[in-house]
């Protein structure tokens, strides 16, 4: 899960590097401020395949970080990421 605020084209380049040793990738960047971060309040925009981020782990992970979840769409491209 990479929490670093970077464009698509990185990504999708971390994505491909970490698949092909057969890790999976979410891109995951983090919006939020310290005190946002103690409240448990930070603000985390997910993409990738929807297996990955429907599993028990990656729910905690984000539980762990806000809470409250919104999914405001899915699609599914030929690279993968939703």
């Amino acid at each position: 899960m990479d929490t670093c605020t970077i464009g698509i084209d990185a990504a999708k380049l971390n994505a491909q590097i970490l698949n092909e040793v057969g890790i999976e990738y979410l891109d995951s960047p983090v919006s939020g401020l310290k005190f946002r971060a103690e409240e448990g309040a930070l603000v985390s925009m997910v993409s990738g395949q929807l297996r990955i981020k429907s599993t028990q782990t990656t729910r905690g992970i984000f539980a762990s970080r806000s809470s409250r979840r919104y999914r405001t769409r899915s699609r599914t491209t030929d690279e993968g990421f939703e």
